[in-house]
């Protein structure tokens, strides 16, 4: 778990018809709809999981995952009915996936689907990225071939990756080193809501940390940070409870006058330690 080894370890980190069983809407307009969020708890204990209807983000791991179906349609040649009922599943897995990142927030101000919708190089790049993911896991059930898919959240391969050169303006911190020491920012009771670049903030709206903060290495390969729903305390860690969340979307962190000085002068700036939120589970 990717959380769980971050602190003690020290890192932070076309072709033939094909028959679908799964259900993708298509909006009017040409484009995939955005999947409808609904939340559970994880029954993992320490990982923040976001279940949608057409799958789950886990904010900790780093992850989308999804599953497509393909009815398998009896032919003569048993192999090439398999091959197409596998395309099948993974075209819909890839559509389902597509669905769910659009409900992502990229902040707090702003969500996957409304940037896409500004820019359409980002969705045709997003779809890009989905469209090269492939299957980790694939079985036959009662007459329809299953595919399980994951597309990281992370890293040049990741989403992030498709946001960076249009969000990121610059990002010239300096890279995070090795170390068990972590910043642990305790956002529960906040009604925080996970997103891909997070900001911290102090109470009249400065930026502590943000895009700006984070080397571009650390930025693409690691993320900004770790979301969980517990952790254990190192003893050389720094621990903020956040006041608030803020901006339209509440994924950004509002911290005191006092600690967001604290979080500048750990050992000179904040971006050297690895970053971990604490957030609320997400509940039904």
């Amino acid at each position: 778990m990717r959380a769980k080894y971050l602190c003690a370890l020290s890192v932070l980190f076309m072709g033939p018809a094909l028959s679908f069983t799964g259900n993708t809407p298509v909006s009017k307009q040409g484009g995939v709809q955005a999947a409808q969020i609904t939340t559970v708890t994880s029954a993992v204990p320490g990982v923040l999981m976001q279940k949608t209807s057409s799958g789950e983000i886990n904010w900790t791991d780093g992850y989308v995952a999804t599953s497509g179906e393909g009815k398998i349609i009896k032919g003569p040649n048993l192999r090439i009915c398999d091959s197409m009922a596998r395309r099948a599943a993974l075209l819909d897995a890839q559509a389902k996936v597509l669905r769910m990142v659009q409900g992502i927030r990229l902040d707090g101000t702003m969500t996957v689907k409304e940037s896409i919708a500004r820019n359409q190089r980002l969705f045709y790049g997003l779809k890009g990225l989905i469209a090269r993911v492939r299957a980790f896991d694939q079985h036959k059930n009662k007459g329809v071939y299953i595919v399980r898919i994951r597309v990281p959240l992370y890293g040049t391969r990741g989403i992030q990756g498709i946001f960076h050169d249009e969000y990121v303006k610059s990002g010239s911190g300096r890279a995070r080193q090795t170390r068990t020491r972590c910043v642990v920012i305790d956002a529960r009771g906040t009604g925080l809501t996970p997103a891909l670049f997070i900001k911290i903030k102090d109470q009249t709206g400065r930026d502590v940390y943000s895009t700006r903060d984070v080397a571009v290495s650390d930025l693409l390969n690691k993320g900004m940070a770790v979301y969980v729903t517990s952790t254990a305390l190192q003893q050389d860690d720094v621990e903020v409870k956040a006041l608030r969340a803020a901006g339209p979307q509440h994924s950004d962190i509002v911290v005191s006058f006092a600690d967001a000085d604290r979080l500048k002068s750990v050992d000179g700036s904040l971006p050297a330690c690895p970053v971990v939120v604490i957030a609320d589970p997400f509940t039904e």
